[in-house]
């Protein structure tokens, strides 16, 4: 179900006009690094490997 979540809400932080502003100024590093974080939780418990 965690990983149906960050599939599904993951690529939000991408659907804005200033993509490559915000990303200069690491506006969004927590949210991505946190879907990050959630993404390799998931894995882990299916056992696949994230990288």
């Amino acid at each position: 179900m965690v990983d149906k979540i960050v599939i599904a809400e993951g690529d939000k932080s991408y659907l804005v006009k200033h993509v490559m502003e915000d990303n200069k100024v690491m506006l969004l590093k927590s949210y991505k690094y946190l879907c990050y974080r959630i993404g390799d939780i998931a894995n882990r418990g299916l056992n696949v490997s994230v990288r």
